[in-house]
């Protein structure tokens, strides 16, 4: 069986750093734009099991990437995350379909858990067709 496909979207290399450590597991794919990783994305779509994105991005929101993403494939995880966060953003992202919303700031294995999370989550699907 081959590597679940992680996409991470987010300007910092020290957020790839943190995230390859631990889904070391898995192929992440690191994107500093929102353009870039929806032209991976759309060629990838079968493949795609969780998409990371940060707020930080600067050519798109998170809200506009997720609902671009989840336009092309229902079903894939996103999470999204951020070194601060509002309620109402918060709010947003999670009725528009994303699995989690973590605030770095707070607490940076909340981001490995959810992930993991939504690994498994997304596995249970694959498994039922």
């Amino acid at each position: 069986m081959s590597k679940p496909l992680i996409l991470l979207i987010s300007p910092y290399k020290d957020d790839h750093f943190r995230v390859t450590d631990f889904l070391s597991h898995c192929e992440v794919e690191l994107f500093k734009s929102g353009t870039d990783a929806l032209s991976f994305f759309e060629e990838n779509v079968p493949y795609v099991r969780l998409i990371l994105i940060s707020t930080m991005i600067e050519d798109m929101t998170g809200l506009e990437l997720l609902n671009r993403f989840k336009f092309l494939n229902k079903f894939v995880r996103v999470i999204l995350f951020s070194g601060y966060g509002q309620v109402a953003e918060v709010k947003e992202v999670m009725k528009n379909g994303a699995f989690d919303y973590i605030l770095f700031s707070e607490d940076e294995d909340r981001l490995r858990l959810s992930a993991l999370g939504a690994l498994e989550s997304q596995n249970l699907i694959v498994d039922s067709f």
